[in-house]
């Protein structure tokens, strides 16, 4: 019973932080003018649980962080984009954890295709939203998931590396 407690205390801990970032990300300004794109920094958190607990940890935490998020911003049109990037950013992660595992992939190339994958789920949406005009950006942000992925998958690597075990302790 404790265990479990401290699980689900530490999920919340993890979410609440992606929340905040996620949260805190949408008040500043795209990295390039013109272009919808920014570094995804409430990733860290998903591929973190991801690797560290479980796909179910991590799907749970990539669901509350695109609704509270959206709901703390007052951008509820924004959920749509959110949770749609979100979930294909965590199925491509997830189908790659088992690579992960055997030491064939890290966790940069895994944000890597996270963040293309983030991309394009916010593309095809909106597409659908605002027209096929959108998918003109294509290009563009599929380059950028590149170094955007990069930054996140090393922040992720460094928390990896350097933070405690909390699962242990």
């Amino acid at each position: 019973m404790k265990s479990n407690t401290k699980h689900i205390a530490i999920l919340g801990i993890l979410i609440a932080a992606a929340t905040a970032v996620h949260y805190i990300e949408g008040l500043l300004p795209s990295l390039i003018l013109g272009v919808p794109i920014k570094l995804g920094l409430a990733n860290i958190f998903t591929l973190y649980t991801l690797i560290k607990f479980s796909r179910r940890d991590a799907l749970i935490l990539t669901v509350l962080k695109s609704i509270l998020g959206s709901f703390l911003s007052g951008a509820i049109s924004g959920m749509l984009y959110s949770l749609t990037g979100g979930m294909l950013a965590f199925l491509a992660m997830s189908m790659l954890l088992e690579l992960y595992i055997k030491k064939r992939i890290s966790a940069i190339g895994m944000s890597v295709c996270g963040s293309f994958f983030f991309n394009l789920g916010q593309l095809v949406v909106g597409s659908f939203l605002n027209g096929p005009a959108m998918l003109l950006y294509f290009p563009l942000m599929s380059i950028l998931s590149i170094p955007t992925g990069f930054f996140v998958g090393l922040i992720t690597t460094l928390m990896l590396t350097k933070l405690p075990d909390i699962r242990k302790e």
